[in-house]
C-alpha cells in the first residue's frame, strides 16, 4: 500500500471486502473525489466478495467554461450604409488642419469611424457553449466521419432522391 500511496492514490476502502475478513477490492483514485463510499454486508448467494458502491462527485470547473465570440453581421449593403452615414465633419477646412496635431485629428478620425461603423454594423455577442461528447467519440471516430461525409458529398445520388426546381424550397 506504501507504493499506492507514493504515486499519489487515494485509497478509499479500508475494511475487509471478502468473507474471510481480507481487503481484496480496491477503490483507488487520483484527482477525483469518491464520495458515498458504501460496502454492504456479505451475500453468500451473490458472491463471497462484499457489493461495493460509490459515487464520483464532479466538480463544474471541470467542463469548458463557455466563450463568447464578437463579431458584426456586414453583408453587402454595409458598405454604403456606412459610407451614407458618414458626417461631413470628416472634411475638415484647411485653416483647421493646421490648429489641430496630427494626434488630435487621428484620433477624432478613430472616434468617428469607430462610431460610425458601430451604428451600421453594431458589435455583437455570441455565447458558445461546449457540448459535452460521449466517451466513445474520439478524435479517430470523427476522422472516420469526416472521411465518410466528404466520400458522401462526391458520390452521386440517383436521379430519384435529387431535388429539381420545383422541389427546392
Amino acid at each position: 500500500m506504501a507504493f499506492i500511496d507514493s504515486v499519489g492514490f487515494v485509497r478509499h476502502v479500508s475494511g475487509p471486502t471478502h468473507c474471510h475478513s481480507h481487503t481484496l477490492d480496491l477503490v483507488l483514485s487520483h484527482g477525483i473525489n469518491v464520495v458515498d463510499l458504501n460496502v454492504f454486508p456479505h451475500n453468500p448467494g451473490l458472491s463471497d466478495h462484499h457489493f461495493i458502491t460509490f459515487a464520483i462527485a464532479t466538480n463544474n470547473l471541470l467542463r469548458p467554461q463557455p466563450r463568447s465570440i464578437k463579431g458584426r453581421a456586414i453583408n453587402s449593403q454595409t458598405t454604403q450604409r456606412f459610407l451614407d452615414a458618414l458626417p461631413d465633419s470628416l472634411c475638415l477646412p484647411k485653416d483647421v488642419r493646421g490648429q489641430k496635431s496630427v494626434n488630435h485629428l487621428t484620433e477624432e478620425l478613430n472616434l468617428t469611424l469607430r462610431n460610425t461603423l458601430d451604428a451600421v454594423a453594431p458589435l455583437k455577442t455570441k455565447n458558445i457553449s461546449h457540448k459535452k461528447l460521449a466517451p466513445w467519440y474520439t478524435e479517430n471516430t470523427q476522422a472516420l466521419k469526416q472521411a465518410y461525409r466528404k466520400l458522401e458529398r462526391k458520390w452521386p445520388r440517383p436521379k430519384s432522391c435529387q431535388r429539381t426546381p420545383e422541389t427546392k424550397l
